[in-house]
């Protein structure tokens, strides 16, 4: 059964000298081919190693559970994490800006944790809906709890209501940036009419930009130099040839480049794990927002109050669990019945409903085999959701003989298809066909 995080009300300040852990927020997994029921443990979830120092400096621990990870904060520190919070956002805020900054850097959150998420199911692919052509090491879903499910205001339930949901939108997936040998050489393609690159970090802030060479430099290829406090770092580069950067003294999490030509391209996003093996997905969970943003857990104010200590520092603290909701895949299931050797006079075969929401099957139509035999193909009419412990039953009717002689059952329950590999087939645009072979 799913291990679900219990309700967490808004925690109450502790008795005085008394502190202890409290929940700061759930992030919980589930997959509708399981039931939203069930909690769905196909990931390995894990925190980066920049998260891992973010946690032990902050007093936060991330306990991984069945399905989901929980994020907990000590009482006694709720004040110095505020304080840490505020830091942040002021120094974001009133340092230098830089004209190639993007807006978003003045008013967002730049505090998060960031969580990898490594598939350990290969089956997640073939019963989720998501493109075919996804597969883990080439694109990964980037996942933020600024970014939920839901109508335009982006609250998926009312406050206080049930957990949030952040937002899967699979036609957005990100690329990854691909580790060959080691971070500092990751690598962007360039037109031979660029004449700027700028890397943007996952705030907006411009931290690369790359000009083209002078031509007493023009035999030696652009790299990153190592990370310096100069904001952004500027390198140089052969327009037409690739900027390599040093991302070593990064972060793994959202980047992305905007190339000038003769006028300014579009932000591109890239993903960096930091690691040789990519995951599919990969969640930021930021923690503070203004007090108006009630899907981020600390509504942290612009200035803190007078005689600010632990007890004031809780009441900004509100626990918000999260979900993330993958849906099933939806197929066209296709039957080819083989009837026994000597059998070939069972007429008037169907398929029939023994259940509800069944989808009606055209057929059958004789289709021949690679080993010479004969099969009777039905074709769904419409796509029907891959389950796990699916509701639906089928069941195959015959009649030996001449028109006359009444149909029997010859199965009274047809399999139905299944999510293990190698069983779905594509069809163009529209929905996979999930085959299935039923020898009598």
């Amino acid at each position: 059964m799913g291990s679900d995080p219990p309700a967490h009300p808004a925690p109450s300040p502790p008795p005085p000298g008394l502190a202890r852990y409290e929940r700061l927020m759930s992030l919980t997994v589930r997959h509708e081919f399981l039931g939203l029921t069930e909690t769905c443990s196909d990931f390995n979830i894990v925190p980066t190693d920049a998260t891992q120092a973010l946690l032990r400096n902050l007093r936060l621990i991330a306990k991984p559970r069945r399905g989901g990870i929980d994020v907990f904060y000590h009482t006694g520190q709720a004040a110095a994490l505020l304080r840490h919070l505020l830091g942040r956002r002021h120094s974001h805020r009133e340092g230098t800006p830089f004209t190639l900054d993007r807006p978003r850097l003045r008013t967002a959150s730049w505090t998060r944790l960031t969580f990898l998420f490594t598939l350990e199911n290969p089956a997640f692919t073939n019963y989720t809906e998501m493109p075919l052509s996804a597969r883990p090491g080439d694109c990964a879903l980037y996942l933020s709890n600024h970014a939920l499910a839901g109508d335009s205001t982006g609250t998926s339930h009312p406050q206080g209501t049930g957990p949030r949901q952040l937002a899967v939108d699979w036609s957005q997936l990100v690329p990854m940036q691909e580790v060959n040998f080691s971070p500092a050489y990751v690598t962007i393609p360039t037109p031979k009419d660029a004449t700027r690159v700028v890397v943007y970090d996952t705030s907006g802030r411009a931290i690369v930009l790359a000009e083209p060479a002078s031509p007493a430099a023009a035999a030696a290829p652009g790299s990153a130099r190592p990370r310096t406090t100069e904001h952004p770092l500027r390198i140089t580069f052969q327009p037409g040839q690739n900027v390599y950067l040093d991302m070593s003294g990064e972060h793994a999490g959202r980047y992305s480049y905007s190339i000038t030509t003769d006028t300014a391209g579009p932000e591109t996003a890239f993903l960096y794990p930091g690691l040789l093996h990519t995951p599919l997905l990969l969640a930021d969970l930021f923690l503070d927002g203004m007090a108006q943003d009630g899907h981020l857990p600390i509504a942290l104010p612009d200035h803190l109050p007078n005689n600010f200590d632990n007890d004031v520092a809780v009441s900004y603290i509100k626990p918000v669990a999260y979900d993330i909701r993958f849906q099933a895949r939806q197929t066209i299931w296709n039957y080819f019945v083989v009837l026994p050797a000597g059998n070939a006079h069972v007429r008037h075969l169907t398929i029939e409903a023994a259940s509800q929401d069944v989808p009606a099957f055209d057929g059958p139509h004789p289709v021949p085999l690679a080993g010479g035999r004969t099969a009777y193909q039905f074709t769904a009419q419409r796509p029907c959701a891959l389950r796990s412990r699916p509701d639906i039953a089928l069941r195959l009717r015959g009649a030996n003989g001449h028109d006359g002689e009444a149909s029997r059952i010859l199965l009274d329950r047809l399999p139905l298809p299944s999510a293990e590999l190698g069983g779905l087939s594509p069809t163009g645009s529209g929905p996979p066909r999930s085959d299935v072979f039923v020898y009598l």
